[in-house]
């Protein structure tokens, strides 16, 4: 692979791009099936005083 930081070799590449990996694997030239599948999501307890509710603009 060949990125900003030059070249890379391996025998295995990893995306790990979530609902993402799509949209980074068309950018490598990559086409990628991505099925959602119930139960992959990962919760983490946030530190105290982290927004609790998903903000989101209109424009967004």
């Amino acid at each position: 692979a060949t990125t900003v930081a030059g070249e890379l070799a391996a025998g295995h590449f990893v995306l790990a791009a979530g609902a993402w990996s799509q949209t980074v694997a068309a950018a490598l030239g990559l086409t990628l099936e991505v099925v959602p599948v119930k139960g992959q999501i990962l919760l983490l307890r946030a530190p105290p005083g982290t927004v609790q509710r998903i903000v989101k603009h209109a424009s967004a």
